[in-house]
C-alpha cells in the first residue's frame, strides 16, 4: 500500500494501538514511525521498508517488547548508521540493507555487547554478495522461514565457533530461493539447509549447491524457474528429483523459446502429483498434450496448470489422463471479454457439452483467462 506521510502516520498509530496485537506483516512503501507505544507487539515482518534512520529508531523505540523483527530491505537516508540502544532487546533479527560500504564491522560491533555474546549467547552475522554492497544482518542460528541464498555468498559473524553446527543448520527455514552465479574459483560455504518444504532453483547448479542442501527428504514443493535443456542440466534435475521422496509439487518455467523439447516429458518423480506448467515460454499444441500424458509426469498427475492452444487439447488431457482429478488451464482461442456484457460463455459452454455433467467448470476472476474444472469421471 501506498500512502502519503500523515495517513501513513494515522495508519501506523491505529496499528500500534491494537492492544492485543503480537505480530504485524506490513507491505509498505515508506514508513514514517508510530507515535504510539505497542505494549503487545512481539514480532514484526516488513515485506518492503524504505524510511529515515529517525522513523526506524522511532519503529524500535515504540515497541519495547519486540522480540522478532525481519525487514527484506533497509534503505537508510541519512547518514547515521548507528542502530538504536534498545535493539538488543531483540532475539531474532533479519535486516537487509542497501548501500553501506564498510559499515560490515560497525554492523558487527554493535552485537559484540557481553548481553549478546555471553548473557544470551546470540551471534550475528553479515552476509553480502560479491558484485553489490546489500548486506544481509540477523541473528544466528537464523531464526526465520525464508532466506534467499545467492551464491557465492560471503560471510562474516561475531561467532567464534565457526565449526559448530548448530550455527550452520538453518533448521528454521522451510523457504529457499537458491540462485547461482558463477565464478572461477569456489567458494565454499559453512550454511546447510536441511528442512526446506519449497525450494526455488535455476539451472545448472554449482558443485557447491549438493552440501549446502545435503537433504531433500522434507521437500514437497519445487519450482524450477530457469532452465537449460542442455544434458547436464537434465542430469542435476533429475539427480534432485530421485532424492526428494515427498516432493508433490513441480512447477517448471521454460524461458527459452529455442528449446525444441518440453521439460516437463523429460523427468519423472514417483512422488510428484501436481504439475505447473504456466509458465511455459509457449502453448501446449495437441500433440504436446498428447506426449505429456504419455509421459511419467503427465501419467501420476492429479493437478496440472497450463496454456494450451486450443480447447481441444483440453479433451485430449482429460481422456488420457486417467488420474487427473483438478486442472486449471488457459485456451489460446478462449475469446472470452470479461467486460462484457453477455450471459453466454462460449468456451464454457463448449465444455460442459462434452464433460461429465458431474465435473465442475468455472472461470477465475481477473484478465488471464484462466478456467477451473473439477473432473468426475
Amino acid at each position: 500500500m501506498k500512502y502519503d506521510q500523515a495517513e501513513a502516520i494515522v495508519l501506523a498509530n491505529t496499528i500500534w494501538s491494537l492492544p492485543k496485537l503480537i505480530y504485524c506483516y506490513l507491505d509498505v512503501g515508506d514508513f514514517y514511525g508510530s507515535t504510539v507505544t505497542s505494549l503487545s507487539l512481539k514480532r514484526i515482518f516488513i515485506r518492503r521498508f524504505s524510511c529515515q534512520f529517525n522513523a526506524f529508531n522511532n519503529l524500535i523505540k515504540n515497541t519495547p517488547h519486540l522480540r522478532h523483527f525481519s525487514v527484506p530491505h533497509l534503505s537508510f537516508t541519512s547518514k547515521n548508521r548507528d542502530l538504536p540502544p534498545i535493539i538488543p532487546l531483540i532475539t531474532r533479527l533479519n535486516i537487509g540493507f542497501s548501500k553501506i560500504q564498510g559499515a560490515i564491522d560497525q554492523l558487527l560491533h554493535t552485537f559484540q555487547s557481553s548481553f549478546w555474546l555471553v548473557k544470551h549467547c546470540w551471534p550475528v552475522q553479515c552476509n553480502w554478495k560479491l558484485d553489490n554492497e546489500n548486506i544481509s544482518l540477523y541473528t544466528l542460528p537464523y531464526g526465520f522461514h525464508t532466506f534467499n541464498f545467492v551464491y557465492p555468498i560471503l560471510s562474516k559473524s561475531t561467532s567464534s565457533i565457526n565449526d559448530n553446527d548448530y550455527w550452520w543448520s538453518y533448521d528454521y527455514v522451510h523457504r529457499l530461493m537458491f540462485k547461482n552465479r558463477f565464478y572461477q574459483d569456489s567458494i565454499l560455504s559453512n550454511i546447510q539447509f536441511i528442512q526446506l518444504r519449497h525450494l526455488s532453483l535455476s539451472f545448472p547448479v554449482v558443485d557447491q549447491f549438493w552440501s549446502i542442501i545435503p537433504t531433500f527428504n522434507e521437500l514437497t514443493s519445487l519450482e524450477v524457474y530457469s532452465y537449460d535443456h542442455h544434458e547436464f542440466c537434465q542430469d542435476q534435475l533429475q539427480t534432485l528429483l530421485d532424492r526428494a521422496p515427498r516432493l508433490y509439487s513441480f512447477t517448471i518455467r521454460e524461458n527459452s523459446s529455442l528449446s525444441t523439447q518440453r521439460a516437463s516429458l523429460l523427468f519423472n518423480s514417483v512422488s510428484v502429483r501436481e504439475l505447473n506448467l504456466r509458465y511455459s515460454h509457449k502453448a501446449y499444441t495437441v500433440k504436446e498434450c498428447v506426449a505429456l500424458s504419455n509421459s511419467p509426469l503427465g501419467m501420476q498427475c492429479k493437478t496440472l496448470i497450463i496454456n494450451v492452444k486450443n480447447r481441444a487439447c483440453v479433451l485430449e488431457l482429460i481422456n488420457r489422463m486417467s488420474n487427473l482429478l483438478s486442472l486449471v488451464v488457459r485456451c489460446s482461442d478462449d475469446k472470452n471479454d470479461i467486460k462484457s456484457s453477455a450471459t453466454s460463455d462460449d468456451i464454457i459452454e463448449w465444455f460442459r457439452d462434452r464433460l461429465s455433467q458431474s465435473s465442475t467448470i468455472y472461470r477465475y476472476g481477473g484478465v488471464h483467462n484462466w478456467i477451473g474444472l473439477w473432473i468426475h469421471r
